[in-house]
């Protein structure tokens, strides 16, 4: 059975995993939660890098044959760096939501809300400039909007308000499409629409990342029956298992990762 393992600095990878067991319902998955490190976004580009390849390490050990950085911040810092020491395919989350933004946008000019690191590294301008050069791209810094999701507040009085501050610069931007360039902030969805208002399109690259996952798996193994409109399993093949780990507490990402993926997960191994 095909195996993908997925990582992120918490829950946030979980909208991508998420989508990637409605798009594969074929592949065993092995989720690495990095909580007891996070967040990501205000670190160096080495020691994320450093973060990233102890968790692919990881992931390596469990047999995956693919994996996927499910965290915006990872793959702008590691990404082209780390690719070439593994076996095994590496899939990250930016690619995903510049393509995203280009198919969406009609102006031309493109918001991106991501960590400080995103945004610094200019990653999401470069892979939006090689699909489609005449494209503006305007970055904006959401920390906040790590903390709301990971303290479990992504509605009401207290979550809209911080929303509200952080896009105020955006409102004014003439921006028609905005991708969320952390996979915390599907979460926040709701509001950040709200805010926006109805002329700006918001991207998620947790969709377009499972495609590009799958389309990777169907090219390494043709002969294998994969996709969400692939045969249905006969009573022969073994069911998906999905694996969860974290460096955080297992009791907590328990309770709050269920927000994320929508579904109980009922263990987590913890890890160090």
């Amino acid at each position: 059975m095909v195996k993908i393992g997925v990582f992120d600095s918490g829950f946030g990878g979980l909208t991508v995993l998420k989508e990637i067991i409605d798009k594969i319902p074929q592949a065993s998955t092995e989720y690495y939660a990095d909580n007891g490190r996070n967040p990501y976004g205000v670190r160096s580009r080495e020691t994320i890098q450093r973060f990233s390849r102890q968790i692919l390490d990881f992931l390596g050990t469990k047999g995956v044959d693919i994996a996927v950085i499910a965290c915006n911040t990872a793959t702008a810092a590691s990404l082209p760096d780390v690719e070439p020491d593994y076996p095994f395919p590496i899939v990250g989350v930016v690619g995903a939501g510049a393509k995203g933004a280009v198919a969406a946008t009609k102006n031309k000019r493109v918001g991106v809300i991501a960590t400080e690191f995103t945004v610094r590294s200019g990653a999401y301008s470069r892979a939006i400039e090689e699909l489609d050069p005449e494209i503006e791209v305007v970055g904006q810094p959401a920390m906040p909007f790590v903390k709301l999701v990971e303290s479990g507040v992504t509605s009401g009085d207290e979550a809209r308000a911080v929303v509200r501050e952080v896009l105020a610069v955006l409102e004014d931007a003439g921006i028609d499409t905005l991708v969320l360039g952390c996979t915390h902030f599907p979460l926040l969805a709701s509001l950040i629409g709200e805010v926006m208002g109805p002329g700006v399109t918001l991207v998620d690259p947790a969709e377009e990342t499972a495609y590009e996952t799958l389309s990777a798996l169907t090219a390494m193994f043709p002969h294998e029956k994969l996709g969400r409109d692939a045969a249905v399993m006969s009573a022969e093949d073994s069911p998906a298992i999905h694996r969860y780990y974290t460096s955080g507490d297992p009791q907590v990402f328990a309770r709050l990762g269920t927000a994320f993926l929508g579904k109980d997960i009922e263990s987590v191994d913890g890890v160090t």
